[in-house]
């Protein structure tokens, strides 16, 4: 069974049991108001619609290939990883200004037709905005509630929540300075693989893959591989993210294509290609004009191509491959065991050839 196939099983059976927690949490809301209710059911629209379920897979595998074997209480905790993504992405919408996310509308647009629907006057958009940011802590609130509540040794699990709390911690500082890094004229490369690090490789798979370890009572020496596997990978990850962002369609990425540029999304690709223009350079003069400023699909077309012309793509691309084998090679020191570190070495490859 390919990492592929294994990531297909383990999104079935664990969509299962997210959704049982979900709806579990909406009776409990209709029991203090119905209209409560109808705002539990556009987070559980949010958090079902789809994704890869990636992050709770690395959690449930590397749990596994360290030798774990509570595969239904593995599943259970790694909801706290997917919930969390849901928070992060609930207000990661709304810092953006998007409309939408993995093809529907985002959760404050969606509150905006809640807000239709019950007939209320005042600040439409105020209301959307306002009412996701509330959900999007219920959804933090219902992440730690998942983990806590996972039936683990009592010592592995303080050190479970300590470290998802560090998760939650770095991810916060790493928006930040993804947000420094956009509004300063002045970033480097450093800036934006700092930012990669705290965000991208934190939350997606460093912390994912300590958890599940954590909980199957791994020693020192095996979280120590797996940080480092995550951080490789992680930043591999984002490199691709970066990629589809600039070259994806509005279709693969589940949102408008140019959102990165309208944003001005500092990105290795900006980075490099930057450095490859020169100064007083009429093509430097218009990249400057157009990105984070223009949102017009023909000025997004001409830096695709701008960014072709001067091997920035290729360069990037080998670059995030590299990273893929290190890691690769990286988890071979763990000495991990069966499915879980199949699925650890599989996916990686993955990573780097998705093209959503």
């Amino acid at each position: 069974m390919t990492a592929i196939d294994q990531l297909i099983s383990f999104k079935i059976d664990f969509e299962k049991v997210l959704g049982e927690f979900v709806r579990a949490k909406k009776k409990e809301a209709e029991q203090l108001d119905p209209k409560y209710a109808a705002f539990v059911d556009v987070l559980e629209d949010f958090t079902m619609r789809g994704g890869k379920r990636i992050r709770p897979a690395f959690m449930y595998f590397s749990y596994l290939a360290c030798g774990g074997d509570k595969k239904e209480e593995i599943m259970k905790a790694a909801r706290a990883v997917e919930l969390l993504q849901s928070f992060l992405l609930i207000h990661d919408d709304l810092i953006d200004r998007s409309d939408l996310r993995r093809g529907k509308p985002t959760a404050h647009r969606m509150f905006e037709k809640e807000f239709d629907k019950l007939g209320l006057s005042g600040d439409r958009e105020h209301f959307g905005q306002s009412t996701a940011i509330i959900c999007g802590d219920l959804a933090h609130l219902f992440a730690h509630e998942a983990l806590s509540d996972a039936k683990f040794p009592a010592e592995n699990l303080t050190k479970a929540r300590k470290l998802f709390s560090e998760i939650v911690f770095e991810t916060a500082y790493g928006w930040y300075k993804e947000m420094l890094n956009i509004m300063s004229d002045k970033v480097d490369e450093s800036d934006v693989i700092k930012a990669i690090g705290s965000v991208s490789a934190k939350y997606t798979i460093i912390g994912p893959v300590s958890l599940g370890a954590i909980l199957a009572g791994a020693d020192e020496n095996r979280l120590t591989v797996l940080e480092k596997y995550g951080l490789k990978l992680g930043t591999a990850f984002q490199i691709q993210d970066d990629i589809l962002g600039m070259f994806g369609s509005d279709e693969e990425i589940g949102k408008p294509a140019n959102s990165d540029m309208v944003e001005g999304k500092k990105t290795l690709l900006y980075i490099r290609l930057l450095k490859k223009l020169e100064d007083g350079e009429e093509k430097k003069r218009k990249f400057l004009a157009v990105y984070g400023k223009s949102k017009r699909m023909e000025d997004l077309e001409w830096v695709r191509q701008l960014i072709k012309e001067r091997g920035i793509l290729e360069e990037v691309k080998e670059e995030a491959k590299k990273l893929v084998r290190e890691a690769i090679e990286i988890l071979a020191e763990g000495g991990f065991t069966g499915e879980g570190v199949d699925f650890l070495t599989g996916i990686a490859e993955y990573m780097v050839e998705r093209k959503v």
